[in-house]
């Protein structure tokens, strides 16, 4: 058994074999004596803030089932599909973002945007879809928020900057 250490819960337990067949990553981790977890069989979650017993009951049961449902909470979703891209589960990753684009909208775009910056996948194309309809209006009307978000990430800032670019680069195609 392997054992998850987690900030302020009970650690959970996983069956070894399960895990290494599942996954990639811990398959590694406990074929090479040179981690610390491959000798103890313990896994220090603690100082992971997305690693808390729900998002990580969430990662074993995709585990052992291909099952995940976050039924409607983003912040779960988010936690779940920040792990699986950690741990190289692109099907729990796609499986999440199903999940978090459904609940996609104009009041959470832009931090939804935030969190999956620089991944590539679909929520991220979702995102910035939202975003840039009707000529970026999602900025404007979400101004008093972009602040903090800038603070809090700067890569999102620079996408959003080539996103107004682009679609002044379009108004002015379509206007000439």
């Amino acid at each position: 058994m392997v054992k998850f250490l987690l900030k302020d819960s009970a650690p959970i337990f996983f069956d070894k074999r399960l895990l290494t067949a599942r996954c990639e990553y811990f398959q590694e981790m406990f074929a090479q004596t040179t981690w610390r977890e491959a000798l103890t069989s313990e896994i220090d979650m603690r100082s992971d803030s997305d690693a808390d017993s729900r998002s990580m009951s969430a990662l074993c049961i995709f585990l052992m089932s291909d099952v995940f449902d976050a039924q409607g909470d983003e912040q779960l979703a988010m936690s779940v599909r920040r792990l699986a891209d950690r741990y190289r589960l692109p099907s729990l990753v796609d499986k999440a973002e199903g999940e978090l684009g459904n609940l996609l909208c104009a009041d959470n775009a832009l931090s939804m945007l935030g969190q999956v910056t620089g991944s590539g996948g679909r929520l991220e194309r979702a995102c910035l879809e939202l975003i840039t309809e009707n000529n970026c209006d999602l900025l404007e009307q979400q101004q008093e928020k972009l602040d903090t978000i800038a603070d809090a990430n700067p890569e999102l800032v620079k996408q959003l900057f080539r996103i107004l670019l682009d679609a002044r680069g379009k108004k002015r195609r379509t206007t000439e």
